[in-house]
């Protein structure tokens, strides 16, 4: 399209003083209309009028260049914070999920000079169904936001999502089993208790953590890939020559 319009231009520049020679050096075909002025005013006139029309051309087509710059700008703006926010959501969404850590938090003391109590193993579970009610909840937001998103990725991320949610509520509830049978009293049953945690760590957690975890943190990444290079192209048409800055 751009080389077509020059092609236009060149033309017209060879065409128009050809055909501004033949106006001025022909005669007036109507008697009846007064022509005023000389050849020489004539040639002024032609020349400040064609002057002021190529002059509101360029000017018109600076404009629409910078408007299209502006729109571009505005557009690059949004998708850099969308970028940040997101990210950002996907991290904490991901780090959420750190099954160890919940296991670890799960072993109880067996230090001889302290005494273990019902309530030490109450305020345990409340803490760890705590943790379990904040990461549903965050999950059933996410879920409410992005649960008709057409994307593709979107969706594998929502799935992988509520796979890893429901794997970890899964743990906590197999550790709360355990906990409940517990009589904390007897230190024998404490130690088969983090016998028994510290395998199902090493078992059942880390290889949750590896599934699960690294399938949101691999999908995230992918999704945030996936906005990066809209944010790329974007610049891209903004200092390409055919409609940004050179």
């Amino acid at each position: 399209m751009k080389g077509k319009l020059w092609i236009i231009l060149i033309i017209l520049a060879l065409i128009i003083p050809v055909i501004l020679n033949v106006i001025i050096g022909s005669t007036n075909p109507l008697d009846s209309i007064r022509v005023v002025g000389a050849e020489d005013d004539w040639l002024g006139f032609y020349g400040a009028y064609i002057g002021a029309l190529v002059g509101a051309l360029i000017t018109l087509y600076a404009m629409f260049r910078e408007s299209k710059n502006n729109a571009l700008n505005i557009m690059i703006s949004n998708q850099e914070n969308l970028i940040k926010d997101l990210r950002e959501q996907l991290s904490t969404r991901v780090g959420a999920f750190m099954f160890g850590n919940m296991g670890d938090s799960a072993l109880l003391t067996t230090k001889p000079d302290y005494t273990l109590t019902s309530s030490d193993v109450i305020k345990l579970l409340i803490k760890l169904h705590d943790d379990l009610s904040h990461i549903t909840s965050q999950c059933n937001a996410w879920g409410v936001m992005y649960k008709n998103d057409p994307r593709e990725i979107v969706q594998k991320f929502n799935a992988a999502y509520i796979d890893c949610r429901n794997a970890y509520t899964e743990d906590v509830n197999e550790i709360t089993i355990r906990l409940n049978e517990l009589c904390p009293e007897n230190r024998e049953n404490i130690t088969k208790f983090n016998i028994w945690l510290k395998n199902f760590i090493a078992n059942e957690l880390v290889a949750h953590q590896q599934t699960y975890t690294k399938q949101m943190f691999e999908i995230a990444n992918e999704w945030l890939k996936k906005e990066q290079e809209k944010l790329d192209n974007l610049r891209a048409q903004l200092y390409s020559p055919k409609i940004g800055i050179k």
